[in-house]
C-alpha cells in the first residue's frame, strides 16, 4: 500500500510485493528497496512496479540497507556488498557457518563507516541455541571491504553473550547504539 497524501488515504500498490512477507522497507536515490521473504526488490516508480534484486547465495537475505550507491546485504551467514546497484555482489563478512550477520548500520555523515552485528545460532531437531562467542558488532571504515571486531567497552565473547542490535544515532553520528541479549546464564 501507499499514500500520496500524508495517510489519509490508502491505495494498494506493487503486484509483485503483495505475495511477500515484507520485512523491511526503506528508500535511497529514488528508489524503494524491500526485503520480501528471503529476497530482496527494488522500484524505481514510487512502488508500482517491482523487481527482484538476484544476489547469488545459498543462505537467507536478513536485511537490506542501500546508501550513497552501494547496497549492504545481511545473511544468515555472510556480509556482501553491491557497487552497482545489484547486479553483482560480493562476500566481505564471514565468521562461520553456524554465524550470520543480523543487524546493518552506516554512519550517514560518513557512509565509508558501517557496522554490523553477528549472531550464532545452532538449530538441531531436539537443540537450539542463539548465544555464543562469535555473537559481535564489527566495523568497517571502508565501506564493508574490511572489518575489524569492535571490542572495547562491550561484554566479552563468551557462551552468554546473546544477539546484538545496532544503531547511529542520526543526531551525533559518532554515537553508536548497541543493545545485547544474554545468552543462556542471563
Amino acid at each position: 500500500y501507499r499514500t500520496l497524501d500524508s495517510g489519509t488515504t490508502w491505495s494498494k500498490t506493487g503486484q509483485a510485493l503483495q505475495s511477500q512477507y515484507v520485512s523491511t522497507l526503506t528508500s535511497a536515490q529514488g528508489s524503494l528497496f524491500a526485503m520480501g521473504d528471503s529476497l530482496p526488490w527494488v522500484s524505481t516508480d514510487s512502488g508500482s512496479t517491482w523487481k527482484s534484486i538476484p544476489i547469488n547465495v545459498k543462505t537467507t537475505v536478513r536485511g537490506l540497507y542501500p546508501i550513497d550507491g552501494v547496497i549492504y546485504a545481511a545473511t544468515t551467514q555472510e556480509f556482501y556488498r553491491s557497487l552497482d546497484g545489484g547486479a553483482s555482489w560480493t562476500k566481505t563478512l564471514f565468521v562461520n557457518d553456524s554465524t550470520g550477520v543480523i543487524d546493518i548500520a552506516v554512519n550517514p555523515l560518513h557512509p565509508d563507516t558501517i557496522y554490523c552485528s553477528t549472531f550464532e545460532r545452532v538449530r538441531r531437531l531436539k537443540y537450539r541455541r542463539a548465544f555464543g562467542v562469535h555473537c559481535a558488532v564489527w566495523r568497517s571504515i571502508d565501506r564493508g571491504a574490511t572489518w575489524a571486531k569492535v571490542i572495547n567497552g562491550l561484554p566479552p565473547a563468551g557462551e552468554n553473550l546473546g544477539r546484538i542490535t545496532i544503531a547511529v544515532a542520526p543526531s551525533r553520528p559518532s554515537r553508536v547504539y548497541a543493545s545485547v541479549i544474554s545468552g543462556a546464564t542471563g
